[in-house]
């Protein structure tokens, strides 16, 4: 049984901004969304990408706030995985954030950036409030009982990042909307669910859950499960074939994920509200590929001739292209080019016998340039014959005549069997 604990004051909200790009249109369901071309991966990769990781899970005694247990896990996770994807990254945890140096490293990391081009992505994980349908977060040194004087606003955060001017903007919000002195005497751990975020109207939202449900943690993830999934989103759960994670691909990936965890007791399901522009990147990561070679005959050798391991059945592989031999004694041997982009690649070769030239009616099959062997053919001798039908001849039609010879001058094959429908579909 899975260890499952209510974290009630620790939810999660994706807030994305995006400017410039493909419009795309979201909402519970699926939309036509147009991907990210060339153009803008090659810019992704050349331009600056910054991001400020904040995970407070201690704050000070007396505050009100309880602790919480993956809060700054989540910062060192998240911050590291940046960090490999070549993103800048300073992370804050628990004492270190307070609010001042929180909007400090805003400004300060956005300096880094032109305007117009690049990415700035901030996590905060740690507490946040719904007071008076206004969304906070809280910073080190708020209190539960002060939040309106001490806690930063989502909108702040919204602001400072559009200040910025980076092309794109994201913002990754784990904490859930409390208010601590609502009717019914709740405490921070009691627990609201989300409040509508009009402030963000124009702005693309990514919630851990719908408004009125909960968000959940797992003690054996060591993270929110919807922490857990963005995470290995990252890492390349979201990824495509190319490697690319965009905002719609991770959206995709963790929405799947998140339900199937939780189900059927603890139902969580991740959605997008409002419209704003872009399937934009997140990251571009190195997917891990393997490479099977099934070849016949069983004991046939199997290289590849342009990187020096040996080759091992399913061993793992970085994409790209590889030049596969194929040898056996009494064989042909067979060389060819396969491009790995990510995932499992079979590839299957037939090895061709080596053998005299067939004589008249004797049968052969060609291997193709997929490796596999192709039609059996038989073969039709040099020689000569006459062709047509003699006159008188019983039932003969007008067209079986006149009466001529025909010469073959070489040898030549032709199919010994008809051409089926699965057999033609390998050619068009």
């Amino acid at each position: 049984m899975m260890n499952v604990i209510l974290r009630l004051s620790l939810c999660a909200v994706l807030a994305l901004l995006a400017y410039g790009g493909p419009v795309w249109a979201v909402g519970d369901g699926d939309k036509a969304l147009v991907r990210v071309n060339k153009a803008e991966a090659a810019a992704f990769a050349r331009e600056e990408k910054v991001a400020l990781v904040v995970g407070i899970g201690q704050y000070p005694d007396g505050s009100g706030l309880s602790k919480l247990d993956f809060a700054a896990r989540d910062a060192e996770d998240v911050g590291g995985l940046l960090e490999q994807l070549d993103y800048k990254v300073v992370v804050l945890k628990n004492q270190q954030a307070t609010g001042g140096v929180l909007m400090n490293q805003l400004d300060a990391l956005g300096q880094l950036i032109d305007r117009g081009k690049g990415t700035f992505l901030f996590m905060f994980s740690g507490h946040g409030f719904s007071k008076n349908n206004i969304n906070y977060i809280a910073p080190f040194e708020a209190s539960s009982h002060d939040i309106k004087r001490y806690g930063l606003k989502l909108t702040e955060i919204l602001a400072a990042l559009k200040q910025t001017g980076a092309k794109r903007q994201v913002m990754l919000i784990d904490a859930c909307r409390d208010d601590p002195h609502a009717a019914g005497g709740k405490s921070v751990v009691g627990g609201r669910s989300f409040v509508d975020f009009d402030e963000a109207e124009g702005h693309s939202i990514l919630f851990s859950t719908k408004f009125g449900r909960k968000s959940w943690e797992y003690a054996e993830l060591g993270h929110g499960v919807f922490s857990h999934f963005v995470l290995k989103g990252l890492q390349g759960g979201a990824a495509g074939a190319d490697g690319l994670v965009t905002f719609r691909s991770l959206f995709d990936y963790v929405r799947r994920r998140v339900k199937e965890y939780g189900f059927p007791k603890k139902i969580q399901v991740p959605f997008i509200r409002g419209e704003r522009s872009g399937d934009f990147l997140l990251a571009k990561v190195s997917l891990p590929t393997s490479l099977i070679v099934k070849a016949t005959p069983a004991h046939a050798r199997v290289r590849l001739l342009n990187i020096s391991p040996r080759y091992r059945p399913g061993m793992t592989l970085t994409p790209g292209d590889y030049h596969i031999e194929v040898t056996a004694d009494g064989f042909k041997p067979y060389r060819q080019w396969v491009a790995l982009a990510g995932g499992a690649k079979e590839v299957f070769i037939d090895l061709v016998p080596i053998r005299r030239v067939p004589g008249p009616g004797e049968t052969f099959q060609d291997q193709m340039t997929d490796g596999r062997l192709g039609p059996e053919m038989v073969v039709i001798p040099a020689g000569e014959f006459m062709m047509g039908s003699p006159q008188g001849e019983a039932g003969r039609d007008d067209d079986e005549g006149p009466r001529h010879r025909v010469t073959i001058a070489k040898p030549f094959a032709v199919g010994k069997h008809e051409v089926t429908v699965g057999e033609f579909r390998r050619f068009v």
